[in-house]
C-alpha cells in the first residue's frame, strides 16, 4: 500500500536497466545504407536525448539536478533491476498469457470474447499504472504473440518516454539509411509501421516491409496487415496527398510482405510452418487475382504449396483439404485430383469420414465436368482425367482405412455417370428406351478398357434392365469378360493358374524351338500371326470344332 509506482515520464531513471536487457546489446552504429527516407511531421523526431548507452547527449544538460540525484539514490541498481524484471515477468507471463486461452478456442462465442476484452482491459490498466517498470521489448513481443492490439497501442504510447525508443526513432528516420533489425528498435519500427498509409514514397514503404520481414517473429503478420489494410482519418494538413495514397494498392503491399515472409529459401521457416499464415497466403494467391499482371505470379505461389510437382512444397505446412477446396474454386481439376489422391493415401485424413465424403463429392464433380454433358460430341470426353478418377474410385473402395470410414459402390457411381449422359446438348431428357448415343458408347468403351471388370459387369446389369436391345450389350459383356480373364491371369493368386501359365510357357517354347523347324514358311507365318493355340485361347479367338 505504501508503494508508489513511478509515472511514465520518470522512466529515464530506469533506462540503464533496459539498455542492458535482452536484445539491447547492439548499437545503431552497425547500420548499412539504402534509402529509408525521413518521415514527415513526426513529433518524436524533435525529442532531445540523454542516454550514455545510445551515444546521444543533450548539450543543454551537463550535470544532473539535485532532484535527479535524490531519485537515483532512492533505489540502488540491483533493486531497480529486480523490480523491473519482476514487473515485466508478471505482466508477460501472467496477464498477457491469459489472453492466449481465448485465442486458441475455436468457437468465437460472445462469452470468450467478453473474457478476452476484460483481460485486455486489465492489462492496459496495468501498463498505465506500472508502465515505467516494464521492459518494452519483451512486452511488445508477448503482446504481438497473443494479438493484444490495445496493449500494443498503450505500450507504444508509453514508448515516447523511453530514451532508447527515441534514439531508434531518430535512427530509422535518417535519410539514406537502412538498419539491420535490432530488437532495440522494435517499438520504433512498430510506430513507423502504424503510419505507413500516410507515407507517399514507394521506396520507403518497400524498405519498411523488408525490415518487418527481418523482424519476424517480433513483428507479427497481423500487425502488418492492420497497418496496411486499416483506413486512417485524413489530416487537413496532408489532404493534398490523399489522392496519391488512395491510388496505391496496400493490399498488394501486404501480399508482397507475405510472399517475402514465406519465401521457400529467403523467408522464415517458422512462418512457413504456421497454418494460419500459409492458409492466408494460399487463399490470396489462389483467389485474389483480379489484377491480370499479378495473377500468374500469385498462382505460381499457390502451386508452390499445393502441387507435389513443385520442389518447394515440402517446406510448407500443407492443409490438403483447404488446398483441394481452393483448387476446386479456381477449377484446377488436375491439381484437385492430385490432392484428393494424397488425402485418401494419408491415414490422418482417411480416418475422418467428413473429409473423405467431401473429397468424394469433389471427385464426382470433376467426373461430371470431364464428361462435358453440354456436348454430344464423343471426342469432348476428357479421357485422361476419367482414367484417373476410375483409379481413385477403386482406391477408395478397396483401401481398408477408407472402407471403415465410408462405403462406396463403384458400379453405382459408374451407372450414375452413364445416366448423366442421357441428355442432349440442349439439356432435354432422352428416353431410356432410346438407342445409346455415340457419346454413351464412347464412355462405355472407356469403362470396358479401364475400369475394374467386376464393376463394369454390375453397371451393365443395371443398364441392360432398361435398355431396349440387349443384343447391343453382348459385345460389351464379351470384351469385359475377356479383360477380366486377362487381369485374373496376371493378378490373381492361384496355384492352378500358375501351373497353367508354366505349361503354356513350356508348350510355346517347345513349339517354337522344335516343331516349327519342319514347317514351311507359310505355316510359320500363320503361327507367328496367330501366336499358337494357347495365345488364341488366351485372347478368346480359338475355334473348337464340335
Amino acid at each position: 500500500k505504501t508503494f508508489r509506482p513511478l509515472p511514465w515520464d520518470q522512466r529515464r531513471m530506469l533506462c540503464h536497466q533496459f539498455s542492458n536487457s535482452k536484445g539491447s546489446d547492439r548499437g545503431f552504429g552497425d547500420a548499412l545504407t539504402i534509402g529509408m527516407g525521413t518521415h514527415a511531421n513526426s513529433e518524436d523526431d524533435a525529442l532531445t536525448l540523454d542516454s550514455d548507452s545510445t551515444g546521444f547527449h543533450d548539450r543543454a544538460k551537463t550535470s544532473k539536478t539535485l532532484l535527479e540525484q535524490i531519485e537515483d539514490m532512492e533505489l540502488d541498481a540491483e533493486t531497480k533491476m529486480e523490480t523491473c524484471d519482476l514487473v515485466t515477468f508478471y505482466f508477460t507471463q501472467h496477464l498477457l498469457r491469459k489472453l492466449e486461452a481465448p485465442k486458441k478456442v475455436q468457437e468465437n462465442n460472445e462469452e470468450n470474447k467478453a473474457d478476452s476484452d476484460s483481460t485486455e482491459k486489465i492489462a492496459v490498466e496495468f501498463v498505465e499504472r506500472y508502465g515505467a517498470y516494464l521492459e518494452l521489448y519483451r512486452c511488445l513481443v508477448k503482446a504481438g504473440e497473443v494479438e493484444a492490439d490495445k496493449v500494443c497501442g498503450v505500450l507504444l504510447s508509453m514508448a515516447k518516454k523511453d530514451k532508447i525508443h527515441q534514439a531508434a526513432m531518430k535512427e530509422i528516420s535518417k535519410a539514406n539509411v537502412l538498419l539491420l533489425y535490432d530488437p532495440t528498435m522494435l517499438s520504433a519500427l512498430l510506430k513507423r509501421l502504424s503510419g505507413i498509409r500516410k507515407e507517399t514514397r514507394e521506396e520507403y514503404r518497400s524498405a519498411l516491409m523488408t525490415l518487418c520481414v527481418s523482424a519476424f517473429p517480433d513483428i507479427r503478420p497481423w500487425q502488418v496487415k492492420k497497418a496496411c489494410l486499416t483506413e486512417f482519418i485524413e489530416d487537413e494538413d496532408v489532404s493534398q496527398r490523399s489522392e496519391e495514397r488512395k491510388s496505391f494498392d496496400y493490399d498488394e503491399l501486404y501480399y508482397e510482405y507475405l510472399s517475402q515472409l514465406l519465401h521457400p529459401t529467403e523467408g522464415h521457416e517458422m512462418a512457413r510452418h504456421d497454418p494460419k499464415q500459409v492458409e492466408e497466403w494460399a487463399r490470396r494467391s489462389a483467389l485474389d487475382v483480379s489484377d491480370p499482371t499479378s495473377s500468374m505470379h500469385r498462382r505460381q505461389n499457390f502451386y508452390k504449396v499445393a502441387s507435389t510437382a513443385s520442389s518447394d512444397h515440402r517446406m510448407y505446412h500443407r492443409d490438403l483439404v483447404l488446398l483441394m477446396n481452393l483448387s476446386m474454386e479456381i477449377e484446377e481439376y488436375d491439381l484437385a485430383l492430385d490432392l484428393a489422391n494424397e488425402i485418401v493415401q494419408d491415414t490422418k485424413y482417411s480416418l475422418n469420414s467428413q473429409i473423405v465424403s467431401n473429397t468424394l463429392d469433389h471427385v464426382r464433380k470433376i467426373a461430371q465436368f470431364s464428361l462435358k454433358p453440354e456436348s454430344t460430341n464423343p471426342e469432348s470426353i476428357d479421357i485422361p482425367t476419367l482414367q484417373r478418377i476410375l483409379r481413385l474410385f477403386h482406391v477408395i473402395e478397396t483401401k481398408p482405412d477408407l472402407s471403415r470410414t465410408i462405403s462406396i459402390d463403384v458400379s453405382d457411381e459408374l451407372y450414375k455417370l452413364l445416366l448423366s449422359q442421357r441428355t442432349t446438348g440442349d439439356k432435354t431428357t432422352v428416353s431410356s428406351e432410346a438407342e445409346p448415343s455415340k457419346k454413351e458408347s464412347a464412355f462405355i468403351d472407356l469403362l470396358v478398357q479401364k475400369a475394374v471388370p467386376r464393376d463394369v459387369l454390375q453397371m451393365l446389369l443395371q443398364w441392360t434392365s432398361t435398355h431396349p436391345s440387349p443384343c447391343c450389350s453382348m459385345p460389351i459383356i464379351h470384351q469385359t469378360l475377356l479383360r477380366g480373364a486377362k487381369v485374373g491371369v496376371h493378378t490373381e493368386l492361384s496355384g492352378s493358374l500358375l501351373r497353367i501359365r508354366q505349361a503354356r510357357l513350356r508348350s510355346v517354347t517347345n513349339s517354337w524351338a522344335g516343331d516349327t523347324l519342319c514347317l514351311d514358311k507359310h505355316e510359320k507365318s500363320a503361327i507367328s500371326k496367330e501366336g499358337g493355340i494357347w495365345n488364341r485361347m488366351y485372347n478368346g479367338t480359338a475355334v473348337v470344332d464340335k
